[in-house]
């Protein structure tokens, strides 16, 4: 385990993230370094994806998470599994 790993799976009070808390955060921060690997801006991924450019602003702030369908397209787009996504959840 690396330290940014401990990092991200401890509260600032010490105790341990629970499962659920780790695994939420890793969704943005994820989706955030894939865009950036393709030098896209968000409002390109919404476009690309056929949705609104506020859907993919409530991604990144963890707001929401991806529908079904928006795993699949955005799996078929980043050319990634829909098991590499759903993990992120």
């Amino acid at each position: 385990m690396t330290e940014r790993d401990y990092r991200n799976a401890v509260r600032k009070d010490g105790k341990a993230k629970t499962h659920e808390s780790i695994n939420k955060t890793d969704f943005p921060e994820w989706l955030r370094t894939e865009i950036m690997k393709l030098g896209i801006s968000q409002r390109q991924l919404a476009n690309d994806l056929d949705i609104d450019e506020s859907i993919v602003s409530r991604w990144m702030t963890d707001e929401r998470f991806p529908t079904v369908k928006q795993v699949k397209d955005l799996s078929k787009f980043l050319n990634v599994t829909t098991d590499t996504i759903m993990a992120k959840k």
